[in-house]
C-alpha cells in the first residue's frame, strides 16, 4: 500500500493546483459561456473557526495516519511461502520504530483522565487485555509492567506488532494465562526486542492474538442478530428508568446454548459497546463489574427524535426552539446579573413558555448530562453541539459545562443544582425529607419497631421489617460504671459514633488502658433488615456540601439507634461495643480487651473546648477568599475533664512517638472545602416547559484545609484512639480465627531508595513528610484495598501480621456494622463457625471497594463543581486579578501531554493556595519538570459534570 507523508489541514487545503485535463475542460467550459450573458462572480470563502479547523485538523491526522500506519492486517494478500510469517515480522519491526497516531491519540490528556495514578495489584504477564481510552481501543497481550513518571505503567504488545503502555484503568476486558508464561519471557521487558530470538518470541505471540482475534470476529458475527434484539428484553417497565445487566445475564438470554465463555463474552461486550444509544458501559467499574446501564425508553426515544429534528429542512424545531430560547436565556441573564448579591429565591412558573418539541429538546439536554467516560461512543455531542450552535450564545469548546449553562440559562436548571449528586449510580432519594414517601416509609417501619418489641423465641426468623426484640448480648456486657467517657467531635457533627476513657494502672504507673466505646446499631438491627439491606447499598453516610444523606434512617437515630451520648437526654445507661488497648510508655500497645459494653456518665465535648483544655491554638482552616465564619465559643471544660482529656492526650502522645520512630509518613497538598447556607438546599422538579425565575445564590464559605490541621491536640486523639481500636479488633479476629475485612496500603513508590530516604527525612513532627519533594520524586501511593488476611498498613504504622480493621464508625460506614455482628457472633458463638463465612467476606470487599471508588470519584465531582463554581462567581464580581487569583502559583504534577481539543500540551498542577488540582499550558518538557513550581493565571472554568480549572503558566 502505498504511504503518504503527513501533512497538516493548512498544507491540504494550500494545495491548488488543477490536474491538467481537468484544469483544459474547465476552462474550454468558461469560454464556451462566456458570451451568455455578465461572468459569475464567485463567493468568498466563508473564514473556518479556529475550533472547527482544530477539529478537521485532528480528522485529518487521523485519515491520514491510517493510510500512513503501516498496519496491513485485514487485508488479503497473496499466499506465499511462509508470507504470512514475514508480514507478523515487519509488524513487530515496524511497531517498534514510533508510536503510531492511535498511540498518540491514546496517550493524550482526555476529558475524563483519572490523575491518581494509584498502584492497585499488577496484571500478570501474558494476559490478554482489550484496552480503551480516548475513544481508541486496541487488544494486546501484556508483557511486564514499569514505574514511570509517578505511574504504575502495563506494556502490552498489541495486534498491530506495537508495544502499547497503558494503565491498569485503561483495561476494559482481561483473560489471565492467554498464552503460556514461557512464551512471554521470551519476549523481552522492554519497548524494542533486543534479539533474534526476543523477535521471534513476540511473532509467535502475535500469531496467537490475532488467532484470538479471528475467533472473535466469527462469534460476534453469529451474535450480531440476536443481539439487535435484546434492548426490549432487558429495558425497565417504566419508560423513565435506567436498569442493569451483566455480561453473562446476557449471554444467557442471547445465547443460552453456548457456554459463556470468555469469547462468547468478549464479543457481547463489544456489540453492547457498539450500541451506546441503548447500552451505557459502566463509567466507575466495568472491570470488575461487567455491568452496563439500560437506557430508558424515553432517552432512547428522545434519542431518535432530536436527530430528526435536527435533519429536518423544513419548519426546523431545533431552529424554531433557539429562537425562543434566546429571548429567555436573555432575560435571565440579565435577572441572574441584578441579584448576584441577594439571597436565592425560585418562582415557579405557571403558565408554559416553551411548546412540547422544545420540552422534547430540553430534555434530552437533560438526558446528556451524565458521567461518560472516552471508552464508548457518546451518541449525544453530535446534536447537543446543533443545538448549541443554533442558540448562538455561547463560545469556545461545547463540552458539559456548556449544557449545564445553558439549561441554567434556560430556567430549567437551578443556579445552585449539585449535579454531582445526582448520579444515578448513587441512588440517592431528591425529595426533601418532608415529602418523601420513603422517609415516611422509613419512619413508620421504626415507629412500629418501638412499639412492636417483644420476648424472643427460639429460632425464630427475621423478616425484612424486624428488629431484635432483645439486646442478645445483654448477659455478657460489662459495664463501666461511672467512668468518665468523652464524646470529642466538630460542634456541627451529625453522627456520634465514638467516646473515649482511660484508665490509670497503679501497679504499673507508665503504662494505660484506654477505651474507645462504639456506638451499637447492630443492638438493634439484625443483618436481615431493610434498613440494613439500604445500608449496604449505600455503603456509607453520604456528606456533600448542600445536603446529608444519612446510611441510617435519620427517623432511627436518637430512638432505636442512639449516638454516643444520648444517655444525657434519656438518663438511661447506654450500649457500646468497647475496644480496649493498653499502651506502654514506648507507645506499644501490650494487651486488649473487645467486649460489649455498657457506659453511664458521658461527655460531650467539642475539638475547640479540648483544645482550650490543653492550651493548643484552635484548627484554623485558611479562607483564600474571606468570610471565615463565626464559631460558637467553645464551652470550658471543668478542672477534672481538663485533667482527663490532658492525660488522654499524654497516652496518645506515646502512640504518635512509636509512629515518629518509624520509617512512615503521610503526605497531602491542601484541599479546598466549601459549605453552604442554608443547609439543606433543596430545588424543586423543573417543567421542562415551564421554566422557573431564580434569583440571588445560596451564601458560600470557601476555604482551604491542611492535613497537618487534622493531626493536631484534640483531633489527633480522637484519630489515634480510633486507630489503635480498630488495630486491636484486627488482633481479635487473627487471635480467634474469625474473618474480618481489613484495609490494607502498601509502601509508597519511588524511583530509587534513595529518593525515598530523602522523602521519610523530610517528614516534620507531625509525621507529615514534604509534599513538593513527593512530586519531584514522583512517589506514587499504592491504592488502598480490603482482605481477610492482617495485612500491612503502611501509612499507619501497622505491620503485617496485625491489621487494621474498621469498627468505628457503625452509624456511618456499613462495612463497620458488618464487623460487629461478626465479632458479637463469634462472642456469644465461639465454637461455630462464622455469621459471616470467609467467601462471603471476600466477596463484599471486592463490592466495597468497588462501591468506594465510585463514591470518592463522584465526591471529587462534587467538590470541583461547588469550588470552581465559588472562583468562577468571584471573577465575575471582582475580576481575575483580584486577591488571592492576582498572585496563584502551582507545581507541575505531571509529564505534559497533549491536548486533544486544543492540540497544546497541558500540565497537571497542584495549586495549594486554592487547595485545588488543575491544567496548566504554556509548559513543554524543556520548560517543566515534576514539582517544578509556576506562576499562574486562570485561563478558563468549566463547571459541569467534569469540572475544570485551566491555567496559563507565567
Amino acid at each position: 500500500m502505498q504511504r503518504h507523508a503527513k501533512q497538516s489541514v493548512g498544507e491540504l487545503i494550500s494545495r491548488r493546483q488543477i490536474p491538467k485535463a481537468r484544469s483544459a475542460k474547465c476552462s474550454s467550459f468558461r469560454h464556451a459561456h462566456s458570451d451568455a450573458g455578465p461572468a459569475l462572480t464567485l463567493k468568498p470563502p466563508r473564514r473556518l473557526s479556529q475550533e472547527h479547523f482544530r477539529e478537521l485538523n485532528i480528522l485529518t491526522r487521523k485519515i491520514i495516519g491510517k493510510t500512513a500506519d503501516g498496519d496491513k492486517y485485514g487485508w488479503e494478500h497473496t499466499r506465499k511461502l511462509r508470507g504470512e510469517e514475514r508480514r507478523l515480522t515487519d509488524a513487530v519491526k515496524e511497531g517498534q520504530r514510533r508510536l503510531s497516531t492511535a498511540q498518540e491519540e491514546f496517550h493524550a490528556s482526555g476529558a475524563d483522565e483519572d490523575f491518581s495514578y494509584a498502584v492497585e495489584q499488577s496484571v500478570l504477564p501474558g494476559t490478554f487485555v482489550e484496552v480503551r481510552r480516548n475513544n481508541i481501543t486496541t487488544h494486546g497481550i501484556t508483557i511486564g509492567d514499569i514505574f514511570h513518571g509517578g505511574k504504575w505503567m502495563i506494556y502490552s504488545l498489541s495486534s498491530t506488532g506495537e508495544m502499547w503502555s497503558h494503565l491498569k484503568d485503561d483495561i476494559m476486558v482481561e483473560l489471565p494465562g492467554a498464552v503460556p508464561q514461557e512464551l512471554v519471557s521470551r519476549c523481552g521487558d522492554t519497548q524494542r526486542a533486543e534479539t533474534p530470538s526476543q523477535t521471534n518470541a513476540r511473532v509467535e505471540l502475535l500469531k496467537r492474538l490475532r488467532q484470538m482475534e479471528l475467533d472473535l470476529v466469527s462469534v460476534q458475527v453469529k451474535l450480531s442478530n440476536r443481539i439487535s434484539k435484546l434492548y426490549p428484553q432487558v429495558k425497565a417497565a417504566s419508560p423513565e428508568e435506567w436498569e442493569k445487566v451483566t455480561l453473562f445475564e446476557v449471554a444467557h438470554l442471547v445465547c443460552p446454548e453456548r457456554a459463556p465463555d470468555f469469547i462468547t463474552r468478549f464479543s457481547l461486550h463489544k456489540l453492547l459497546m457498539d450500541r451506546p444509544k441503548e447500552f451505557l458501559v459502566d463509567p466507575y467499574n466495568y472491570r470488575a463489574s461487567h455491568t452496563f446501564h439500560i437506557r430508558p425508553q424515553s432517552h432512547v426515544d428522545r434519542l431518535k427524535i432530536v436527530s430528526e429534528y435536527s435533519h429536518q429542512t423544513q419548519d426546523n424545531p431545533v431552529e424554531a426552539f433557539a429562537a425562543r430560547a434566546r429571548v429567555v436565556i436573555a432575560q435571565n441573564r440579565q435577572r441572574a446579573l441584578e441579584s448576584r448579591n441577594e439571597p436565592h429565591s425560585e418562582q415557579v412558573a405557571e403558565q408554559k413558555v416553551f411548546t412540547k418539541a422544545d420540552g422534547v429538546i430540553i430534555d434530552f439536554l437533560r438526558d446528556s448530562l451524565r458521567v461518560v467516560r472516552q471508552t464508548q461512543a457518546n451518541p449525544y455531542p453530535v446534536n447537543v453541539a446543533r443545538i448549541i450552535k443554533a442558540v448562538d450564545m455561547y463560545q469556545g469548546t461545547i463540552n458539559d459545562a456548556t449544557v449545564y449553562q445553558l439549561l441554567v440559562d434556560l430556567g430549567v436548571m437551578a443556579p445552585w443544582q449539585d449535579l454531582a449528586s445526582l448520579d444515578r449510580s448513587l441512588a440517592l432519594e431528591q425529595e426533601p425529607e418532608a415529602t418523601s414517601r420513603q422517609v415516611a416509609e422509613q419512619a413508620a417501619i421504626v415507629k412500629k419497631g418501638l412499639t412492636r418489641r417483644t420476648t424472643p423465641v427460639e429460632g425464630q426468623v427475621f423478616g425484612p421489617e424486624d428488629f431484635y426484640p432483645n439486646d442478645l448480648l445483654d448477659s455478657i456486657r460489662h459495664d463501666f460504671g461511672d467512668l468518665p467517657v468523652y464524646v470529642i467531635d466538630d460542634f456541627a457533627a451529625e453522627e456520634l459514633d465514638d467516646g473515649i476513657s482511660f484508665e490509670a494502672i497503679p501497679s504499673e504507673p507508665e503504662s494505660t488502658w484506654v477505651h474507645v466505646h462504639i456506638a451499637d446499631p447492630t443492638a438493634v438491627i439484625p443483618p436481615t433488615h431493610i434498613f440494613a439491606e439500604e445500608a449496604r447499598a449505600k455503603v456509607s453516610t453520604q456528606y456533600f456540601a448542600h445536603r446529608t444523606w444519612p446510611m441510617l434512617p435519620q427517623s432511627a437515630m436518637h430512638t432505636l439507634v442512639p449516638s454516643v451520648g444520648d444517655s444525657n437526654r434519656t438518663g438511661e445507661p447506654e450500649r457500646v461495643m468497647s475496644f480496649s488497648f493498653k499502651v506502654d510508655g514506648t507507645g506499644e500497645i501490650t494487651d486488649y480487651k473487645v467486649r460489649a459494653g455498657i457506659i453511664r456518665n458521658v461527655t460531650r465535648t467539642t475539638y475547640s473546648a479540648v483544645d482550650l483544655a490543653l492550651g493548643a491554638s484552635p484548627h484554623n482552616a485558611y479562607y483564600p477568599f474571606g468570610g471565615q465564619p463565626e464559631t460558637p465559643a467553645p464551652i470550658p471544660l471543668n478542672a477534672q475533664q481538663t485533667v482527663d482529656v490532658r492525660s488522654l492526650k499524654a497516652v496518645t502522645d506515646r502512640l504518635h512517638v512509636r509512629n515518629q520512630r518509624l520509617p512512615i509518613f503521610t503526605y497531602d497538598f491542601p484541599r479546598a472545602t466549601v459549605a453552604l447556607s442554608p443547609k439543606p438546599l433543596y430545588t424543586n422538579p423543573i417543567h421542562s416547559q415551564k421554566p422557573s425565575v431564580f434569583r440571588g445564590f445560596p451564601h458560600v464559605t470557601y476555604a482551604v484545609e491542611s492535613w497537618e490541621n487534622t493531626l493536631l491536640s484534640s483531633r489527633a486523639i480522637v484519630m489515634h484512639c480510633m486507630t489503635a481500636a480498630s488495630r486491636i479488633a484486627s488482633r481479635w479476629a487473627s487471635d480467634r480465627g474469625v474473618p474480618l475485612l481489613r484495609r490494607t496500603a502498601g509502601q509508597p513508590l519511588t524511583l530509587s531508595d534513595d529518593d525515598f530516604g530523602e522523602i521519610l527525612a523530610s517528614k516534620n513532627k507531625f509525621n507529615v513528610a514534604d509534599s513538593v519533594l513527593a512530586l519531584k520524586k514522583a512517589l506514587v501511593t499504592p491504592a488502598a484495598s480490603y482482605t481477610i488476611e492482617p495485612a500491612l498498613h503502611w501509612s499507619l504504622g501497622i505491620p503485617d501480621g496485625e491489621g487494621y480493621c474498621r469498627v468505628t464508625s457503625p452509624l456511618r460506614r456499613y462495612s463497620d456494622m458488618v464487623a460487629h455482628w461478626q465479632i458479637k457472633h463469634a462472642m456469644l458463638n465461639p465454637d461455630a463457625p462464622p455469621l459471616f463465612s470467609q467467601e462471603w467476606m471476600e466477596d463484599y470487599g471486592r463490592e466495597l471497594l468497588m462501591r468506594e471508588k465510585m463514591q470518592k470519584r463522584i465526591g471529587n465531582q462534587h467538590s470541583n463543581f461547588w469550588a470552581l463554581q465559588f472562583i468562577q462567581r468571584a471573577m465575575a464580581n471582582e475580576g481575575a486579578q483580584h486577591g488571592v487569583l492576582s498572585r496563584l502559583y502551582g507545581y507541575a504534577a505531571s509529564e505534559p501531554v497533549l491536548d486533544l481539543v486544543t492540540s497544546e500540551m497541558r500540565v497537571k498542577v497542584v495549586v495549594p493556595e486554592l487547595g485545588l488540582t488543575g491544567h496548566a499550558l504554556g509548559l513543554t518538557k524543556s520548560t517543566t519538570a515534576l514539582g517544578q513550581r509556576h506562576h499562574l493565571t486562570i485561563k478558563s472554568i468549566a463547571v459541569g459534570i467534569n469540572s475544570q480549572i485551566l491555567f496559563t503558566a507565567k
